[in-house]
């Protein structure tokens, strides 16, 4: 009989040699897993950091897109409605009685032409503390907000008081603007009184921005030389410039409502300090931060010069004469939107901008738009 034993299986063979099995893993098994441990490690960082980037890389893409096509929409709209008011604007008298209250200082031409462009260094630039970007265009439009408009029902000059068909709602101090049925006048005024369903535009203080130089606001007969048109402010003097024209009052019938104007301009953000944005300011002077990342603008104006050239040329804003905006029938808007932080993982890139090729070494994303807008309420008068 077999003396040896061995060691029992668990299936209950016994093994052919009597020693016990090694328990764990030796130094080298270890060394190799931490090693393949330390491999994965890295290829999922490396993995998580190319995502990461990615994804900031597409974050910012998008957010520039998006402040590019808000930008694009915002500025189209107020241009396509710049003059705004149902009447073609170089066929019109204007009349505008407004100046600053403080100063005594009119309410500038330009307010009334609907669109005015302005180049860096404009003596009238319209930004309130001249703290626009370098090197960038600016404009203003205004026009009536037509959408809250009344019908005037009966006007008594004497008494500078306009009646409407309804309650205005308007406060006092309200810039406003008239227009006649025949869009043959039309007249920019500030609201002074305001009693039930009447709109006065008397010469009374209005503890506002602005307030009126004269009661008058039917303009004289005398034309531009090229808008076909005739426009006075405060300027020139009441005496000269306002009644003295028959009928006295050409508005019964026409419209009257709020006179809105704003600026728009590049400045430093308010919200993130050395980030450009695109700033626009009311006419009393009050600045609003618009969208942020709009590193320039650029404008180009299609005007026709004179009544014997038919065909719409472009020019900047310092080629078009004072009296020649009327004239303006399209603008080609040109925007250079960026992101608000540089990225290391931006490589040097070339850009097609107003007509250049401009490359950026900064890291800073950049996109630009542009676009040519017609402006609505002149597309008739062509």
């Amino acid at each position: 009989m077999s003396m040896h034993t061995g060691l029992r299986y668990s299936n209950g063979l016994k093994s052919p040699i009597g020693f016990k099995y090694a328990k764990g893993v030796t130094l080298i098994e270890l060394m190799v897993g931490l090693g393949l441990g330390l491999f994965i490690m890295l290829g999922v960082t490396h993995i998580y950091a190319n995502s990461s980037a990615a994804m900031g890389m597409q974050k910012q893409i998008a957010r520039v897109q998006e402040h590019g096509r808000l930008s694009a929409e915002h500025l189209s709209y107020e241009l396509r409605n710049a003059g705004g008011g149902g009447c073609a604007m170089p066929q019109m008298k204007v009349a505008n009685t407004v100046e600053y209250s403080d100063s005594g200082k009119p309410l500038t031409a330009d307010f009334a032409f609907g669109l005015t462009g302005y180049e860096q260094g404009d003596d009238n630039h319209p930004s309130p503390d001249d703290t626009y970007a370098a090197k960038t265009d600016a404009f203003r439009i205004s026009g009536m907000d037509v959408n809250g408009s009344l019908t005037v029902t009966d006007h008594n000059v004497n008494a500078a008081t306009i009646h409407t068909n309804q309650n205005s709602g308007y406060p006092v101090g309200t810039l406003m603007a008239i227009v006649s049925d025949d869009c043959t006048q039309m007249a920019i005024f500030v609201q002074t009184h305001k009693t039930g369903v009447n709109v006065n535009h008397g010469t009374g203080t209005t503890n506002a921005p602005f307030k009126n130089c004269t009661k008058d606001i039917v303009g004289k007969a005398t034309y531009w030389q090229a808008g076909d048109g005739a426009y006075y402010d405060c300027s020139v003097g009441p005496s000269t410039t306002f009644g003295g024209q028959a009928p006295a009052s050409p508005f019964v019938g026409g419209s009257v409502a709020e006179f809105t104007s704003y600026s728009y301009y590049i400045r430093e953000s308010a919200t993130l300090a050395g980030v450009p944005a695109l700033y626009r300011a009311s006419a009393a002077g009050v600045e609003q931060e618009i969208v942020i990342g709009v590193e320039d603008m650029q404008l180009t104006y299609g005007w026709v010069p004179n009544a014997g050239v038919s065909a719409v040329q472009f020019s900047d804003a310092s080629l078009i004469p004072t009296d020649s905006w009327p004239n303006v029938y399209s603008v080609k808007l040109e925007l250079l939107v960026r992101a608000t932080e540089s990225s290391g993982t931006v490589p040097d890139y070339e850009l097609q901008y107003n007509g250049q090729t401009l490359k950026f070494t900064d890291g800073i994303l950049r996109k630009s738009v542009s676009q040519v807008v017609h402006i609505r309420n002149r597309i008739k008068s062509r």
